[in-house]
């Protein structure tokens, strides 16, 4: 069969990123040296550049201003435990002259032990790192990677969780806070059941805007891999917003993303969490995504207004090689949409 695919594919067996076309690779290159050629273009004279070898230089680097570039040598890095401070004072600024913190090589900053990295302020775009088997989420926090409250227009880029099943067994891969932030073109994948809580969770925080200030993030052009479940609830791979904040009107957008067994038991028997998308908040989308083999779906959980637009669903679906899907038996555990709520909107979904 030929579908439409609407993210970076995975090849049957295989983890890592995959462009839509040409050359397979685990990071996709274009995107990111594209990325940076922009910003080499606005980059005014007199701005910072900074040269990082290891966890030390990155935990030393000093609060950051426009357009300072940020280069991490390749290398397997020990443990980050840093706050990237912006002084970025203005949208304006923050989305035509942000801070770039990159990887020289896509993929080449190895990181390996439980690391934390928050971005505070306006105007960041964190690129390139790859997050392994070891890494994971140290002990004290709650996630890997984080905006702080009231931040604006950060950017997660090219990055890779790959298992990150060391340290404290509870949390989020990613944690955001604030306003218009984006992650695109990462991978995340083989999640251990031990480890309960969202991949990447939205949350609204009262102190930075009530329930009607829109947060707007975006999560596009990633593939969620392999994430094992136990038998209790609480393994979404994206949860936007909790019950408690189901008023907010968050506007958060998930697009042109790939799904394979993003909820997932081994055992192929039922888990206790049925939802890969959990939206419990206001006006959120879901658009234009890939789902495959899972034991889970798209759920509006709580809070109203949301769109499920042009996604495809293929239960027993895996990639057989660059454009084709195949399917398999699909199991009795496979969801497709769940809808609970008023003026919900769900069409052009196979």
């Amino acid at each position: 069969m030929n579908f439409p695919l609407h993210a970076s594919i995975p090849r049957e067996g295989q983890g890592g990123c995959y462009p839509l076309r040409g050359k397979s690779t685990l990071f996709p290159p274009r995107s990111l040296f594209a990325l940076l050629a922009f910003f080499a273009l606005v980059q005014p004279a007199l701005t910072a550049t900074y040269t990082v070898n290891n966890a030390t230089d990155f935990n030393n680097l000093p609060r950051l201003n426009a357009g300072d570039v940020v280069t991490l040598n390749s290398g397997t890095y020990g443990a980050i435990n840093k706050t990237l401070e912006s002084s970025i004072s203005d949208d304006t600024t923050a989305k035509s002259n942000p801070i770039l913190v990159y990887a020289a090589t896509p993929g080449g900053v190895f990181i390996d032990t439980p690391s934390k990295i928050i971005l505070s302020g306006r105007g960041i775009t964190l690129a390139g790192l790859d997050f392994g088997p070891n890494s994971g989420i140290m002990t004290g926090s709650s996630y890997v990677l984080a905006t702080a409250s009231a931040s604006r227009y950060m950017k997660f880029s090219n990055i890779r969780f790959n298992g990150c099943a060391a340290g404290a067994t509870y949390g989020n891969w990613i944690y955001l806070q604030g306003f218009y932030h984006a992650v695109e073109f990462c991978t995340f994948q083989e999640r251990p059941d031990t480890i309960p809580a969202p991949i990447i969770s939205f949350m609204p925080n009262v102190s930075e805007g009530g329930v009607n200030v829109p947060r707007q993030h975006r999560v596009s052009y990633c593939y969620f891999g392999p994430r094992y479940v136990g038998t209790t609830n609480g393994f979404e791979t994206i949860r936007i917003g909790v019950g408690d904040a189901q008023t907010f009107d968050m506007q958060t957008t998930i697009e042109r993303n790939l799904f394979y067994r993003s909820i997932w038991r081994t055992n192929l028997t039922p888990g206790g969490e049925p939802e890969i998308i959990s939206s419990k908040s206001k006006n959120n989308k879901v658009l234009n995504n890939t789902f495959l083999e899972s034991q889970g779906g798209i759920c509006l959980r709580a809070g109203d207004g949301g769109t499920i637009d042009g996604n495809y669903i293929f239960g027993g679906g895996y990639i057989t090689n660059s454009t084709n899907i195949s399917t398999r038996t699909v199991l009795a555990s496979q969801n497709g949409i769940r809808v609970i709520g008023q003026n919900h909107v769900w069409l052009e979904c196979y």
